[in-house]
């Protein structure tokens, strides 16, 4: 008796782990839908669509807007990676 439950809840567990890969695998699909759908609908319009790191999607109107927030999310990045820099520079004295 004891062992038919510990084949049903291996068999349970099996089951749980591949539906939820399954479902992982589905809810990623979906998100690579959705950015097919932006990125289509980007080229569908005259505004250029840019996404730095984890920042929202930008949405300008030429190309030297673009450009220019490039310039700027850069000079941000520079600008946190010299004070990091500096405070471990800091700690290691």
């Amino acid at each position: 008796m004891t062992s038919n439950i510990e084949k049903a809840v291996v068999i349970i567990a099996s089951l749980s782990l591949l539906l939820g890969l399954s479902i992982g695998r589905i809810h990623q699909q979906q998100q690579e839908i959705k950015q097919l759908k932006a990125s289509h609908s980007s080229l569908a319009t005259d505004q250029i669509r840019i996404m730095i790191d984890s920042d929202k999607v930008i949405e300008l109107s030429n190309m030297n807007d673009a450009l220019e927030r490039v310039e700027y999310k850069l000079k941000e990045k520079e600008e946190k990676l010299r004070h990091f820099r500096c405070r471990i520079s800091r700690r290691a004295e």
